[in-house]
């Protein structure tokens, strides 16, 4: 069974993962997904019965690979170009890079969900580390932070 709304399905979320249930009008779920960060957000107000996930893939290092790094995330996001296609952006908080998309509730299961956020942080968590590499070796690094990325937005694209 699918949950119908964002309450139910935070709500299941939170007893399958045994934590604390969040409150009945709780508007976003921050989890601990492998790891990192990621945060489900109702969505209902733009489009009804839908989530947003917020994958934080972490700081964009400073230096002179930031450019190169800004541009690899911009050219991943031509791979996934369509209507409801996640993407990566800038927080312009903290220069995180995000992976943001949306889901209709109706037509997903929390194990779903939970696999796919499970992927989106086993990338974020390669991605990190290609990153960290690029100020040490940029020769390696850049080709797979690139594969990375567009693995990811392979894989992400709605069918």
């Amino acid at each position: 069974m699918h949950a119908t709304t964002f309450a139910e399905l935070i709500s299941e979320i939170a007893t399958l993962l045994q934590i604390a249930p969040p409150a009945p009008a709780a508007a976003s779920l921050q989890l601990i997904v492998d790891e990192m960060p990621v945060t489900l957000m109702d969505n209902g107000a733009v489009q009804p019965d839908s989530v947003l996930f917020v994958c934080n893939f972490g700081p964009i290092p400073p230096g002179p690979q930031r450019a190169d790094i800004l541009q690899d995330l911009l050219q991943s996001n031509l791979h996934t170009v369509s209507a409801g296609a996640p993407t990566f952006c800038l927080n312009p908080d903290n220069s995180h890079a995000l992976f943001i998309g949306k889901l209709a509730i109706a037509h997903t299961s929390v194990h779903r969900m939970l696999r796919a956020l499970t992927e989106f942080a086993k990338e974020a968590r390669t991605w990190r580390s290609n990153c960290q590499s690029d100020t040490t070796n940029t020769q390696r690094a850049l080709p797979a932070r690139q594969h990375t990325l567009l693995h990811l937005a392979q894989s992400a694209k709605p069918t």
